[in-house]
């Protein structure tokens, strides 16, 4: 297919444009973050900690300083490598095409699609929530399926439409969802001011277990994922050595101190009891403190979600594009529009594996199913940072992150994948077997490059077919 059509300015190069300020990074930054997590998450830790108050508090910082420091690690390798394609492109230059194929291959599988159905199922609960009576027992399950199905395919069509109207829309709704947690923030303060405090009565009460401290920063890390999203948008990214550091470190500590002062308001409505009792946590505070007004806050908590799957969506099909330029995933996701100027095709493979996630049932069985992976694959990128300072001393870094920011991120990520091997096993064995599929997968189409006549033939009319129907070529000129 020509590079250029009679649509097409024969002037415009067909690539990635350099697009993204500052302010648009902070915004797929925060956006990512506060997603569903806030509102699914302190469920999820207070169980593993025994109903503990002050103990699930104690995550809430913990997870927070662990996901600085690893944000903080990731800046100084996406300002160094200066590629797109996040921990893909960083394990690919460090160790190895297997080791980043599996990464790749546990995105489409294990990650990214498993995310995005649960943050939109999380947006149509919410979304429903004030349309549906009060003495129902639960929203049709169907109606949140075909719900988040609708909005999620609405959202792959405007980041296959346009770079700019995605990122302008992010600014806007990463706007609200910090508005919407200040308002739960005040309020709470409010409570607090009012004699509100018998949550906090005795808080650290309760007996630990190990296993499951390692399930409550499973939960507490889920709502701080997000930070590794950014740099897969490098080479989209303007002046990317000086916004990138000062979008991770502003916008993980500002989330950090919300998502702390989002949990104390909480507890100021609802007691350990009725927190994990509640099958939407914010909903409930709202019922309790603000009573008729509740549904503002169901609807900033879709809003929320919305923002967070609009990044989400857009940072993975960067990673699936750079992945297949690669080499390391099929021709015809490493093309672009030649209109659009946004890579179609993996916009719609990740789509179309997500839509499949949607069928699970369990919010939390789903949630260790992707923390698993996210740990692992997140610790091992993380371990670049030391390796690389060893081994390439005096390669340029436009960002150092001091040297205990990696390792405790390293330490943390070996403590929790460890033990969560022993209190999940079921969840981290389903995890290991897919990508065990994977390393059979990679030696098949990867690694075997004298494959049948018969077989290249296929594969190239595959992709011809869907060039053409897409309108999608390889880019004119590298971005990095």
């Amino acid at each position: 297919m020509s590079a250029t059509c009679a649509n097409t300015p024969l002037d415009r190069p067909i690539v990635l444009k350099r697009q993204l300020g500052v302010w648009a990074c902070i915004a797929m930054t925060i956006s990512p973050i506060i997603g569903s997590g806030i509102f699914i998450s302190p469920k999820g830790i207070l169980v593993n900690v025994s109903g503990s108050v002050g103990w699930s508090l104690v995550i809430w910082i913990l997870c927070g300083v662990i996901a600085i420091a690893g944000a903080l690690s990731l800046a100084e390798l996406s300002t160094m490598m200066k590629k797109s394609g996040g921990m893909f492109t960083y394990m690919l230059m460090a160790y190895s095409k297997l080791l980043a194929f599996l990464l790749i291959f546990g995105i489409l599988v294990l990650i990214g699609p498993p995310a995005n159905a649960l943050v939109s199922l999380t947006m149509a609960t919410y979304f429903l929530s004030p349309f549906v009576s009060s003495t129902c027992v639960e929203i049709p399950g169907s109606a949140i399926i075909l719900l988040a199905i609708g909005v999620n395919t609405l959202i792959v069509v405007l980041n296959i439409y346009s770079v700019k109207w995605s990122y302008r829309l992010e600014i806007v709704l990463t706007s609200v969802k910090l508005l919407g947690l200040t308002m739960i923030i005040l309020i709470g303060i409010v409570r607090l001011y009012q004699g509100h405090t018998s949550s906090f009565e005795d808080a650290f009460s309760g007996t630990l277990q190990a296993g499951n401290v390692a399930l409550a920063f499973y939960a507490g890390m889920f709502a701080y994922s997000g930070w590794q999203l950014m740099p897969t948008v490098i080479e989209e990214i303007e002046n990317p050595g000086r916004n990138i550091p000062i979008a991770i470190g502003s916008s993980v500590t500002l989330v950090t101190i919300v998502y702390l002062l989002t949990n104390v308001a909480y507890f100021t409505a609802l007691s350990s009891e009725q927190l994990l009792a509640s099958p939407a946590v914010a909903s409930d505070f709202a019922r309790t403190t603000i009573g008729e007004w509740a549904w503002m806050v169901q609807i900033l908590v879709g809003l929320s979600c919305l923002s967070s799957t609009i990044t989400a969506t857009f940072a993975a099909a960067r990673t699936i594009f750079v992945s297949a330029r690669e080499g390391l995933t099929p021709e015809i996701l490493a093309m672009i529009s030649i209109r659009r100027l946004t890579p179609v095709p993996a916009i719609i493979a990740l789509h179309v594996i997500t839509l499949s996630m949607m069928a699970f049932n369990d919010v939390y069985a789903l949630l260790n199913y992707l923390s698993f992976s996210t740990w692992l694959f997140t610790g091992i990128v993380i371990s670049i940072v030391p390796y690389w300072r060893w081994k390439y001393p005096n390669i340029e870094r436009p960002y150092k992150v001091p040297i205990v920011f990696p390792i405790l991120f390293i330490v943390c990520s070996l403590f929790v994948t460890c033990l969560s091997l022993y209190s999940a096993p079921r969840d981290c064995g389903t995890g290991i077997g897919v990508l065990l599929i994977g390393v059979v997968i990679y030696f098949i189409f990867v690694y075997w490059r004298n494959k049948p006549m018969w077989f290249n033939n296929a594969v190239s009319h595959t992709t011809h077919f869907f060039q053409k129907m897409l309108m999608v070529v390889h880019q004119e000129k590298p971005t990095y």
